[in-house]
């Protein structure tokens, strides 16, 4: 998993995010999407605020929203862990854009998943994770996720990510394959997220709809985390 990874933005790619999945599950995705993303049910609060410069919040999408203090609150809780853990420590900039970018699409495949009636069980969590664990290491593993936004706290709802954003894309994809489902996906993500209106507080960036992701401030001197 770990060469996959690009912390600058958690964009897990393709090959890696395959190793992840539990064997005959096949995973349909477009090449600048960001693949997948896990829940932080601790760090989300459903609001009508569709704003994100409105008091206090890093962003909102749809009705999620996540407030500044619970963006840095879960920075720090990664840094806490990466230290326990052993492992060597992130930028705090690199950790807060990995999570901004991450939670936005926990938000998104959350969302797809209600509108499509997917669902994953606990079984198919706890396959996942042990399966991952055995090959790279429990450490490594939890070393990699806290680097990216996922604290030890809520490595199952990544891995729950993971298997819900399979899922629904392979749900999209309807038995189409190559280039044709890749098409027919990626424009479902494109969709979903612009129907939601995605809002980014400035000192973080701006949210692109084109790329999917959080797209640096603008001022090199805003801070990305306080």
């Amino acid at each position: 998993m770990g060469a996959g990874v690009d912390p600058r933005g958690f964009r897990l790619k393709p090959r890696a995010l395959a190793k992840f999945l539990p064997k005959g599950c096949v995973l349909v995705t477009k090449r600048r999407i960001l693949a997948v993303v896990a829940a932080v049910a601790m760090a989300f609060t459903v609001a009508a605020c569709s704003d994100a410069k409105q008091v206090g919040a890093a962003y909102t999408a749809g009705t999620y929203r996540m407030s500044e203090q619970q963006l840095t609150d879960l920075v720090k809780e990664c840094q806490d862990a990466e230290k326990k853990l052993g492992v060597q420590a992130s930028v705090v900039a690199d950790v807060t854009s990995g999570a901004i970018n991450a939670h936005i699409w926990e938000s998104i495949i959350s969302t797809a998943a209600v509108a499509k009636k997917v669902t994953v069980t606990d079984s198919e969590v706890t396959q996942i994770l042990v399966t991952q664990y055995n090959k790279s290491g429990k450490t490594a593993v939890q070393g990699q996720l806290a680097a990216n936004g996922f604290p030890p706290r809520i490595v199952n709802d990544y891995a729950r990510m993971v298997l819900l954003q399979s899922k629904i894309s392979n749900a999209v994809a309807g038995g189409q394959t190559g280039a044709a489902a890749q098409g027919v996906v990626g424009a479902f993500w494109t969709k979903t997220a612009a129907d939601m209106k995605i809002t980014v507080a400035p000192r973080y960036g701006t949210w692109d709809d084109t790329s999917l992701q959080v797209k640096p401030p603008v001022n090199p001197n805003v801070s990305p985390a306080k």
